[in-house]
């Protein structure tokens, strides 16, 4: 048993069945211009599987845009037609091979009815198919609720994710686990930190992360930004774990951000007070590189440096760069928003590495299995 077994679209027979699927198109356009190509894509290709094996399916889905430019994009890519309520999926729609698209905004406001307008979709669809990993610790009618009372079912999205962290949990004899942690603030990730920690032989701390415990253990960090939450919880992780964590010794600096001069900070040694640490250096980059070289799979979350600033990406880029070369000889997760979003921009592809994450911020509940709602509600293989 993995550390995820949820009843899948290839579980169960969908064919000719009518089924509702809820998708997350939020922050993929920009006007007419997609700018998350692979969040959009992922939702296409789902749309596709599933339309080819059900010919019946209507898309609950939310944006963030205007739904003209919305639908002028994905009018480009798939023959559809819109429906303004539930009232509207029918066996009429249903005659011939039919995609339905349902803005559930109005849907998830309507909290009042929430039990009443879910039975009306059980009663329409033979299936509720849950892809928006992304919404997976939302409460709302058109995730959680619906969930709990039509027959529910992880889509292709979903479903490709928890296998890949099935890989990542699974434990081989004599495997090394790495586990690269560059997120800006630990308040919200701490019970997913220290547990992925525990897991892994390996944990680097790089990123605005590595400046709060840098802190902790009194290393002058000059003017960088630290959190002043879960100290207590930060310094023990630090004093069970002393043998699997390693932090920065050495980064690039500058006393004025608006500048282009920077400077070599050693942090052992560092008496500027007036100092931000803004990314790792080389010394502290080639031990990451020397660990990676030889484990077998390793988590990459988050970014070594402040990548807005061009100057400061160095780093990100190269040990991207050096996971690539990897060619999937290791297994290489990626995953934050900061970190798979800069993809693109950096020149790398998903297929560069083993699994890019569709989670986005949820990672952090997907590997702890806490307030993943809509995901825990669905039966462990039990609809087969």
């Amino acid at each position: 048993m993995g550390f995820y077994e949820k009843t899948s679209y290839l579980d169960v027979d969908v064919s000719n069945k009518k089924v509702a699927v809820r998708l997350d198109f939020n922050d993929c356009f920009v006007e007419d211009l997609i700018i998350n190509e692979y969040k959009f894509f992922a939702n296409i290709n789902s749309i596709k599987t599933l339309f080819n094996l059900t010919n019946k399916i209507v898309v609950f889905y939310n944006i963030s845009g205007k739904k003209e430019d919305f639908f002028n994009i994905i009018k480009k890519h798939i023959n559809f037609s819109e429906i303004e309520s539930i009232d509207e999926i029918s066996d009429i729609n249903f005659k011939n091979k039919t995609i339905l698209f349902l803005n559930i905004e109005k849907l998830d406001e309507d909290f009042e009815n929430e039990k009443k307008n879910c039975l009306i979709i059980n009663e329409k669809i033979d299936y509720f198919i849950f892809d928006a990993i992304s919404l997976a610790n939302s409460k709302t009618i058109s995730t959680y609720v619906i969930s709990k009372y039509a027959k529910s079912i992880v889509g292709p999205i979903v479903k490709t994710e928890l296998d890949n962290i099935n890989i990542l949990y699974t434990k081989e004899k004599d495997e090394e686990k790495t586990f690269i942690c560059g997120h800006d603030k630990i308040y919200n990730k701490i019970h997913y930190i220290q547990n992925m920690v525990h897991f892994t032989n390996k944990t680097f701390f790089v990123g605005g992360c590595c400046l709060t415990i840098l802190k902790l253990v009194h290393k002058n960090i000059g003017k960088s930004f630290f959190e002043h939450e879960y100290t207590q919880e930060l310094i023990k992780m630090q004093n069970n774990y002393a043998n699997k964590i390693v932090l920065p010794e050495d980064f690039y600096g500058t006393s004025n951000i608006g500048s282009e001069e920077y400077v070599f900070i050693n942090i052992n040694t560092n008496k500027d007070d007036k100092i931000f640490l803004l990314d790792i250096g080389e010394n502290s980059l080639n031990k990451i590189k020397k660990k990676c070289d030889t484990s077998t799979k390793i988590l990459f979350d988050g970014v070594l440096g402040v990548i807005e600033i061009p100057k400061f990406q160095k780093s990100t880029k190269e040990l991207l760069t050096h996971l690539a070369n990897y060619k999937k000889s290791k297994y290489v997760f990626i995953c934050s928003n900061t970190l798979v979003n800069s993809l693109k921009q950096f020149g790398f592809k998903p297929d560069d590495f083993s699994y890019v994450s569709h989670a986005e911020n949820n990672i952090f509940n997907l590997f702890t299995k806490n307030n993943i709602h809509a995901l825990m509600i669905i039966d462990d293989k039990k609809n087969s």
